[in-house]
């Protein structure tokens, strides 16, 4: 963590979670009857575009002597294969077990059983990276999951999703290994890195993951007919490119910025309110007004988020003085 910008890793994660909101309510608004699988190749594939393009670009600016360095990938062959294997445990099988449950739960029920990755990784610090929290804290985050599922429960496309979807035994379980996926790929993350340019960890992250994607849009059926699903439909492909961008290329170069100057657990119970978030863009642009249930979890939410940003430091001298 960073001394001199106590905040920065928090409100990046709080950044990701907003900009997330956006970029879902773009999924759920143009992504229907895309398979899960080919709603996650296209968009790594935009972002790994938008990605090399902007590595090159610093490259380019070191050249002509704009900036003083240049993007580098990490020395550590070690470091460089674990944030592989982040990408394809995150990218690529932790999303598309979200589209996957989205598709059987709805997106309310898929976000809410997310709510398990900020748990997971507070365990995870505690167990492997010895980081503790302080009580004040664990409190925040129990406050904002609860928060989370009560918006989410809440909603009345949550209770329809349960009454009218099919394999609903199958979307949990996806959604279950989704948050899993996620939860240990935020752990490799978190400590990887650490000192590491977040544009060349980004592409180390999304090769892999998207060339796994690749192959199986190329050697099964349902890949290819999802692929023709998209080329049939330009305007969707516009809408989810823009999704793409906001959501995995801005929401994510956050996130990682967050991971730089922040613990693990906390960076993940932030990043993960996106669902909070959520109700006023939907209201916005989607004309899905939230119930008084959601608005006061929402605001209870707010007051968890307050917690975690208290500093450890501030914690202490409270209890002591």
């Amino acid at each position: 963590m960073d001394d001199a910008l106590p905040y920065a890793g928090k409100l990046a994660a709080l950044a990701a979670s907003l900009i997330w909101s956006c970029s879902i309510t773009l999924y759920k608004a143009h992504g229907q009857g895309v398979p899960a699988q080919t709603l996650n190749l296209y968009k790594l594939f935009i972002a790994s575009i938008a990605f090399t393009l902007v590595l090159t670009s610093m490259h380019v600016l070191h050249w002509q002597g704009l900036i003083a360095s240049a993007p580098h990938f990490p020395v550590s062959w070690q470091k460089s294969g674990w944030l592989m294997a982040s990408g394809i445990i995150g990218l690529t099988l932790g999303d598309t077990f979200f589209f996957v449950s989205i598709r059987h739960l709805g997106a309310a029920l898929s976000a809410a059983l997310q709510c398990l990755t900020p748990p997971l990784n507070v365990l995870i610090d505690w167990l492997y990276f010895d980081k503790p929290m302080t009580t004040i804290q664990l409190i925040g985050l129990a406050i904002i999951i609860l928060s989370v599922t009560g918006v989410i429960l809440a909603g009345r496309s949550g209770r329809l999703a349960l009454k009218e979807t099919h394999n609903w035994g199958l979307g949990i379980v996806a959604a279950i290994c989704s948050a899993l996926c996620q939860a240990v790929a935020y752990a490799l993350q978190g400590e990887l890195l650490k000192g590491e340019n977040i544009f060349a960890c980004a592409i180390l992250r999304f090769v892999p993951a998207l060339s796994i994607l690749v192959l199986f849009a190329i050697f099964t059926n349902t890949g290819r007919q999802g692929v023709s699903v998209m080329i049939n439909h330009p305007s969707k492909m516009l809408y989810l490119a823009l999704a793409a961008i906001i959501g995995t290329v801005i929401g994510i170069s956050f996130l990682s910025y967050a991971f730089q100057h922040e613990v693990t657990g906390i960076v993940s119970t932030i990043s993960t309110t996106y669902p909070i978030w959520v109700i006023p863009v939907a209201a916005i642009f989607l004309k899905e007004h939230p119930t008084p249930m959601q608005i006061v979890c929402t605001i209870l939410a707010i007051f968890g988020i307050a917690l975690l940003m208290i500093p450890l430091e501030m914690w202490q001298s409270w209890r002591t003085g």
